[in-house]
């Protein structure tokens, strides 16, 4: 009983829209335009007097005539310009190797600050454990150990640069 009190519903609604549409008919004219290069638009008001007026129901308006053919093209693969730049092999290799002594090099400085840090903390505990401690020095052994951690990041980071320069 339900569904047919709703399909009566929509059957009416549609009665409704459909003597709408008769009664508005004059007003849902479509035009065809053709501007002064032949391009052709389809509107709904007329914008010049190059536009006339199409009679029947158009179910459908055209695509224009550059979609139609941009279409019918196949995409061209990505082509380089003849212009780019061209490294060659042998510069680059020497860049590669110039990066990776870079590389070490920072390797080896951290490294090297990692074990006067830990060495400068390893006096402090040993000073703290005789228990010959000065004021504020819990304050540098923070700082230390936070420096420490930091050492040892920067030397994995440092690790994985080289891993991944070794991958080319």
């Amino acid at each position: 009983m339900r569904r047919v009190a709703i399909l009566l519903a929509v059957v009416v609604a549609f009665a409704g829209l459909a003597a709408g549409r008769a009664a508005a008919a004059p007003l849902d004219s479509v035009y065809e335009c053709t501007d002064a290069d032949g391009n052709r638009s389809y509107q709904n008001v007329p914008d010049s007097s190059s536009c006339r007026r199409l009679d029947g129901l158009v179910a459908s308006v055209p695509t224009p005539e550059r979609s139609r053919t941009h279409r019918t093209h196949r995409r061209r693969p990505y082509v380089m310009e003849t212009n780019f730049p061209r490294i060659s092999p042998a510069t680059q290799r020497a860049r590669d190797l110039g990066r990776h002594r870079l590389l070490e090099d920072e390797l080896h400085t951290e490294e090297d600050r990692l074990a006067r840090l830990r060495a400068e903390y390893g006096r402090m505990q040993s000073r703290a454990a005789t228990g010959g401690v000065p004021g504020g020095s819990a304050d540098r052994a923070q700082q230390i150990s936070e420096d420490i951690e930091r050492a040892r990041e920067n030397i994995a980071s440092l690790h994985q640069e080289l891993l991944a320069g070794n991958r080319y």
